[in-house]
């Protein structure tokens, strides 16, 4: 596991809090054992962990794997294989920088004075509050993967190949609020905002991000690829899969917490099961080269103009990634912002509206002109605070975002100058039908604004009884540009 080169991080655990320290900056901080830095900061000193990295080390992850491959008939036509394996993922870096930001390491020092007085030792006051914490087990992030595919030769210089491909994910980097709000006060942080209701800090402290490896996910697909090569002039291969991704803990490459990662209820993962940000139930993908005759024997005008050209296309046609909508916190009950709809506690907007019957996820006909999504889907109206919205909250990836219908085609034209030199001219067309392709919100290029609303009105019973809907939510923002058109010259030698 990773650790700092000067032993300069802290982890905070739940269990080492002592609530006779109350707020005390270093209550409940782990740091790496021989170490004196809360102390030697003035507060107190924390509690020494088992390593330098303050996570036990995991010297067990043993991958095995086994793959067989079979041809029924023994004349090399046909085979059928199978595999399967465990793979380990080593964790990324950024929790490891993440308790770094902890205190004593980052604090907030101030004093106030004129500018011709000098501070008094030890009039400087510092304070600070733990914002992170990690698991300290063993557990590593880990997928098993298995397949089954039959490949069939169909005619000469041709094949067909039909897979089903699976993927399990176990022990995925998860995050939830170490510091978060207990069920039986939700209600009442949900309308006041007032951190006494927290466990941790005496009333002072706020959310404490808090990573663990918890996840889980799944992946199943249905793959087809057909390659045909003809008369050596075309080369054709076809690719299509049918496919859902699933997952409790649908995080981004960069490993930030944000409101995908962020769990709703870590005693109740399921809330969070869903499609994730990378399931596109449909993607097909072609490309076909296909070289023209040279015109050997023909006259050297004709055979320079018309004869060895190359023309190559590129297909690729996908179903839009998964979409999930939410609503942001504010509430406003007279006072301004408060503790959320939810009442957790947590700083990200990851609680999802109530849904409206009959409504579906796109636009309507006669909807604005980059309206993606259907703004009447959604609705705050009788959301319950200081709940998750019930069984008529809406789910996790419930609507796709805007797929893809892109076709790049290219042109090639070789020259032979001399024996040893030769010169290419090249036109490449990108997007060659100038579709407009928007983007969605899959690894995080974010196109579709998905926050259903900027506020809302508490009425009785603590039920929301108006809220104003934002009024881009659901448009998009972001294309994936238009035709390109791109010309070359190219010698070679």
């Amino acid at each position: 596991m990773p650790y700092s080169g000067p032993n300069q991080i802290a982890n905070f655990l739940p269990s080492a809090y002592n609530p006779a320290l109350g707020s005390d900056p270093c209550n409940g901080l782990v740091l790496p054992p021989g170490t004196n830095f809360c102390a030697d900061a003035g507060f107190s000193p924390g509690v020494q962990g088992q390593n330098r990295a303050l996570k036990d080390q995991n010297n067990h992850s043993i991958a095995p794997r086994l793959g067989v491959a079979w041809d029924p008939r023994g004349d090399g036509k046909m085979s059928i294989r199978a595999g399967v394996g465990q793979f380990f993922q080593r964790e990324r870096l950024n929790n490891t920088l993440q308790m770094a930001t902890n205190p004593p390491f980052a604090l907030a020092a101030g004093f106030t004075r004129t500018f011709d007085t000098p501070p008094p030792p030890g009039t400087l006051s510092a304070s600070g509050t733990p914002g992170f914490s990690q698991d300290p087990g063993t557990n590593l992030p880990n997928t098993w993967q298995w397949n089954l595919s039959v490949e069939r030769e169909v005619a000469k210089n041709s094949k067909l190949e039909i897979a089903y491909v699976g993927n399990r994910g176990i022990h995925l980097l998860t995050y939830a609020d170490a510091n978060r709000v207990p069920n039986a006060d939700r209600l009442d942080y949900a309308l006041s905002g007032k951190n006494s209701f927290r466990p941790f800090g005496a009333g002072s402290w706020g959310a404490i991000n808090q990573a663990f490896w918890g996840g889980d996910s799944n992946y199943h697909a249905l793959q087809a690829l057909f390659r045909s090569r003809l008369m050596r002039s075309l080369d054709a291969q076809f690719a299509y899969t049918w496919s859902k991704s699933l997952s409790d803990s649908d995080i981004t490459n960069s490993g930030n917490v944000n409101q995908t990662s962020l769990l709703l209820d870590p005693a109740n993962p399921r809330l969070n099961y869903g499609p994730t940000q990378i399931n596109r139930p449909h993607i097909f993908t072609g490309n076909i080269v296909y070289d023209l005759p040279t015109l050997t024997g023909r006259n050297s005008l004709l055979r320079t103009a018309a004869g060895g050209w190359e023309l190559a296309t590129i297909l690729n046609y996908t179903s839009g990634s998964s979409m999930t909508t939410y609503a942001v916190n504010n509430i406003d009950i007279g006072g301004g912002n408060t503790g959320g709809l939810a009442g957790t506690g947590t700083t990200q907007a990851n609680v999802r509206p109530l849904l409206v019957p009959g409504q579906g996820c796109r636009a309507p006909s006669g909807s604005p002109k980059f309206q993606w999504l259907n703004p009447n889907r959604y609705t705050l109206t009788g959301f319950q605070v200081g709940t998750f919205g019930g069984p008529t909250a809406s789910s996790v990836g419930d609507c796709l975002g805007p797929g893809i219908a892109n076709t790049d085609f290219s042109v090639y034209k070789n020259f032979k100058l001399t024996e040893r030199i030769g010169m290419q001219f090249r036109m490449e067309f990108f997007n060659a039908f100038n579709k407009v392709q928007f983007r969605g919100n899959a690894q995080g290029f974010v196109g579709v604004n998905n926050q259903l609303d900027l506020s809302g009105v508490v009425g009785p019973n603590n039920t929301i009884t108006s809220f104003n809907r934002d009024p881009n939510y659901g448009v998009a923002t972001k294309d994936r540009g238009p035709r390109e058109i791109q010309y070359a010259l190219k010698i070679t030698f």
